[in-house]
Order: structure tokens, then sequence, then C-alpha cells
């Protein structure tokens, strides 16, 4: 099975690349404890632009930019979406994920649909 690839006209791809470029930086946030809840989005699609910056497209079809601390995150998502797919299973997004900052460090986390 292959990934289906989806072809965008230029300008397609233009007003997307603009909509990312101009997207609020997402800003989780702090935590004080693990019982706490961050913020809950959710999430179409988790992607990375030609210049190598981490994107998520909201269910809402809003973009946002994934900040710096979050940027292997990303890759991964999009690595293991892309396995789970290929090998014909359902992909990891559309998904609800939690954003925080705990304890000093940004956190991503998948919750159970």
């Amino acid at each position: 099975m292959t990934i289906p690839r989806y072809e965008l006209t230029p300008e397609q791809a233009q007003r997307m690349r603009d909509a990312i470029a101009s997207a609020e930086m997402l800003d989780p946030p702090i935590v004080s404890s693990a019982e706490q809840q961050g913020l809950v989005l959710d999430i179409a699609a988790v992607g990375i632009t030609a210049t190598g910056d981490s994107y998520l497209r909201c269910a809402d079809k809003g973009y946002l930019r994934v900040p710096e601390a979050l940027a292997g995150w990303a890759i991964l998502c999009i690595g293991e979406h892309q396995d789970l797919v290929k090998a014909g299973n359902e992909g990891l997004f559309p998904a609800r994920v939690e954003f925080g900052v705990f304890d000093g460090r940004m956190y991503a986390e998948r919750l159970d649909n």
C-alpha cells in the first residue's frame, strides 16, 4: 500500500505556505501537577515545511507553528503516521493532543480518542 499523495495547485501550495508562515506559535500552558491538564487540541495533521519548520493543522483548518522544543516530537509523529498507513493501518491523526509545560519541559501527548 502506498501513502496517498495529495497534489496541490501552485496557488493552493502558496496559500498553505502563507497560512503556515503567518500562523501563531503554539504556546502551551505551564501545568503545576501531573493531574492538571494542558492545552487540548484536535489535530488533523502534523507537517514540516520545505524550510524544516514543523506545524500543526488543526481540525478547524487553522495552523499553528510548533516550537523548537517539540520539533523532534513532530518528526517522530510524521514517521510513525506514515509507517502505520504504509502497513495498511489507521494513521495517528486525526487525534486529540494535549500540550503543556511540566517541570520545565514542554510535552505533547496523544490522548485516547
